[in-house]
This record gives C-alpha cells, sequence and structure tokens, in this order.
C-alpha cells in the first residue's frame, strides 16, 4: 500500500502547478495531429510514386520486346500507347517519350512532373528528372 508521505508533494499539495497540468492531454493531441498528416501526406504521395515506378516499368517492357531489324519508332510509340492504356498512366503522356533508336536497341527518356493535391487547395508538384531506359 502507498502511503500519502509518498506521493510526491508540490508546495505542500498533491495538486500539481498550473503549467504542469494537462501537458499530457496537450502532447498526446499534437502526436495524434502529426501522425494524422504524416498519414495524409503519405496516402497522397504513394499512388504518385507507384505510378512513376510503373512508368519505368512499362518503358523497361517495352525496351526489351524491341526488335532491332523490324520495330520503327511508330511500333515504339504504339506499345506504349497500349501499354499506357492498359495500366492507365495518366502522370505523363506518351507524345513527351523521346524515342531515340540506335543500331541494336532503342533509348527510351522521358522528363515530366506529376501534380497532386495535398491539403485543400495545396497542390504537391513531383518533378521527375530524365527517366531513361536504355535496351542494351
Amino acid at each position: 500500500m502507498i502511503s500519502a508521505s509518498t506521493w510526491p508533494s508540490y508546495r505542500g499539495s498533491q495538486v500539481p502547478p498550473k503549467g504542469v497540468r494537462g501537458s499530457g492531454t496537450v502532447s498526446v493531441f499534437c502526436a495524434v495531429i502529426t501522425a494524422w498528416v504524416l498519414l495524409t501526406a503519405i496516402l497522397r504521395v504513394l499512388p504518385v510514386y507507384l505510378e512513376h515506378r510503373t512508368i519505368v516499368s512499362v518503358m523497361g517492357s517495352v525496351v526489351e520486346g524491341y526488335a532491332s531489324g523490324t520495330d520503327s519508332t511508330s511500333d515504339v510509340r504504339e506499345a506504349l500507347n497500349r501499354a499506357w492504356s492498359v495500366n492507365r498512366i495518366d502522370q505523363a503522356d506518351v507524345d513527351d517519350v523521346k524515342i531515340e533508336r540506335l543500331r541494336s536497341h532503342v533509348v527510351l527518356r522521358l522528363n515530366y512532373q506529376a501534380e497532386f493535391p495535398l491539403f485543400g487547395p495545396v497542390n504537391g508538384v513531383w518533378d521527375f528528372d530524365e527517366v531513361e531506359v536504355d535496351g542494351r
């Protein structure tokens, strides 16, 4: 059993001073708000990142399926169009992909920005610098 003499005493009383009272509640409230803001930001940014990874994957699969003797630039662009529509990619346009055909392989380059809503009227912009897929 705990006796009254073991309880901390604040200037002769068992009531904490005015500045200390409720600090635990404020800390918990701040932690909850911070967690909510971080979770919301992650849920807004994650689809943008996943679509970027899909774009890189699609470009890689088009490069792997490239036949240097028979495929033309229009064939590569058509394959990109099909993959873009199947994967529902809307951050970047197929027409923005630069196709460089070399003797034995093809190089695809894409430079784009993704704009996405963060909080209310605030939008985020993620700039993906020079996504390059080389078919060597």
